[in-house]
C-alpha cells in the first residue's frame, strides 16, 4: 500500500500533492507523485495522466513506471529525472544560471528546446491515439541524467481524433485561470 512507504521529498506540488524520491528493488531512481486527497478534479487528472501516459514512448516523455490506485491513494511512478525542471535552470533555483548547462550554452539550450517541439510534434502528429498536452511549459519538462529534456504532467491532457485539424477544446474545470492556452 502506498502510504505505508514515505521517500524524501523533492517538490512541494501545492493543493495537487507531492513528488517524491524513490528507489526500486532493482536500484533504479524513481519519482513519485502522490496526490492529495478531496483535491478538486484530482480523480479525473490521475484517471487522465495515467491512461495518456500508459502507451507514450517518446525518448523525451517521461516514463511511467507504476501507479497505485486503492484505499483512497493516488500515485504515480515514473522515471526520475536527476536535473530537475527545465524552470529551475532557467530561473535559478536549482543553480545559478550561468552554472547550468542548459542555460550556460546556446547549444545545450536549443538541444533541450528541440527535444521539447520533437515530443509534441510526435504528440500532435504520430501518437496513437494523437494527444494535445494542454500543460506544456518550463516547469512540467524534467530533465534528466544526460540533460534530454522529459515532458512530464498529462493530467490535463485530451486525445485528438485523426485527421482532425482542429477541434474545439474546453477548459479544464478547476484550471488555473490567466494562463496560455494553446487554440488546438
Amino acid at each position: 500500500m502506498a502510504k505505508q512507504v514515505w521517500f524524501p521529498v523533492l517538490s512541494d506540488g501545492g493543493d495537487s500533492g507531492t513528488v517524491n524520491r524513490g528507489r526500486l528493488r532493482d536500484g533504479q531512481e524513481v519519482a513519485v507523485k502522490r496526490l492529495k486527497p478531496g483535491r478538486r478534479g484530482a480523480e479525473d487528472a490521475f484517471g487522465t495522466e495515467l491512461a495518456i501516459l500508459a502507451p507514450l514512448r517518446h525518448d523525451h516523455i517521461v516514463r511511467l513506471l507504476g501507479r497505485c490506485a486503492e484505499a483512497g491513494e493516488r500515485v504515480v511512478v515514473t522515471a526520475y529525472a536527476s536535473n530537475g525542471s527545465l524552470r529551475d535552470h532557467m530561473h535559478g533555483r536549482r543553480a545559478s544560471p550561468s552554472s547550468s548547462p542548459v542555460t550556460a550554452s546556446w547549444e545545450a539550450g536549443v538541444r533541450a528546446l528541440l527535444g521539447v517541439a520533437r515530443t509534441v510534434e510526435h504528440l500532435h502528429r504520430r501518437a496513437v491515439p494523437l494527444v494535445i498536452h494542454r500543460g506544456v511549459a518550463s516547469s512540467n519538462v524534467l530533465l534528466d541524467a544526460a540533460w534530454a529534456p522529459r515532458l512530464t504532467s498529462f493530467g490535463a491532457a485530451v486525445w485528438r481524433a485523426a485527421g482532425v485539424e482542429s477541434q474545439p477544446v474546453e477548459p479544464v474545470p478547476g484550471a488555473a485561470a490567466g494562463g496560455y492556452a494553446d487554440p488546438e
